[in-house]
């Protein structure tokens, strides 16, 4: 396993929307490449973008280093000795999803059948050699982004799962307890994601949850006005939103 030292990158880090190395929420992303220049040069590119970068030489080190360490994405080079890319991505793929472990493929332009089966068993993206540095790191941001909002919704909704099962449950409680139930969603919102793509409709999403969420305000029921209580919101999935209010 190679790795590669942390350089001062903060500038560079903080024009490019990542987080600074050695920072606790900078991203970890695997090469996985035969070729040592390869993984050196894309390595350190990555590092001055602010990212923590390991390496792999072989497929075989690629799946130990997924297994111990927090991958965040990998960088999979599809022509490989022993096992190709193809080949690790189908095993990558049978224990994590695309959005679990984003994974992008390094190909050259000659390679494009084998782009073809890897997007179809999986692959997030690809980028092509020769490497054109500023737009290989423009898309494994926009991966990372992708990432990011994901997790953030599905914590958001987990939290507001937890949050209705203990109103359900002092509903049953006090049968004295009332609430109204507002159901929302998102006129057009499949337009946005066909036209501008998905990453586009997660951070849309993530912005109507949080406009949302500082909309809701504490409430008095009118069953109950001496007791303050706060409007419950929780996003059901797709873009239908939901909102539980005190009555």
């Amino acid at each position: 396993m190679n790795t590669f030292g942390n350089q001062s990158v903060n500038a560079v880090a903080e024009e490019n929307g990542v987080a600074k190395a050695g920072h606790p929420s900078a991203e970890t992303l695997l090469i996985v490449d035969d070729n040592a220049e390869n993984r050196d040069m894309l390595g350190r590119r990555l590092e001055r973008a602010g990212y923590i970068v390991v390496a792999a030489e072989s497929g075989a080190e690629a799946l130990r280093i997924i297994e111990e360490k927090s991958i965040g994405i990998v960088l999979l080079d599809i022509m490989m000795p022993d096992m190709s890319g193809i080949e690790l991505l189908k095993i990558l793929r049978s224990s994590h999803s695309p959005l679990q472990l984003p994974v992008v493929m390094v190909s050259s332009l000659t390679e494009s059948n084998e782009i073809v089966q890897a997007l179809n068993l999986g692959a997030n993206d690809y980028i092509t050699k020769p490497i054109d540095f500023p737009v290989a790191i423009a898309r494994i941001k926009m991966q990372v982004t992708r990432k990011h909002s994901e997790e953030a919704i599905r914590q958001s909704e987990e939290r507001y799962v937890l949050a209705a099962q203990g109103s359900i449950r002092n509903c049953a409680q006090n049968p004295q307890m009332c609430f109204a139930l507002l159901f929302l969603d998102l006129d057009r919102f499949k337009l946005v994601n066909d036209s501008l793509g998905h990453i586009v409709g997660d951070l849309l999403l993530e912005r109507v949850a949080r406009r949302l969420e500082g909309s809701v305000r504490l409430s008095k029921g009118r069953r109950n006005p001496d007791k303050v209580s706060r409007f419950g919101l929780a996003r059901f999935g797709g873009d239908e939103f939901a909102v539980c209010s005190p009555i």
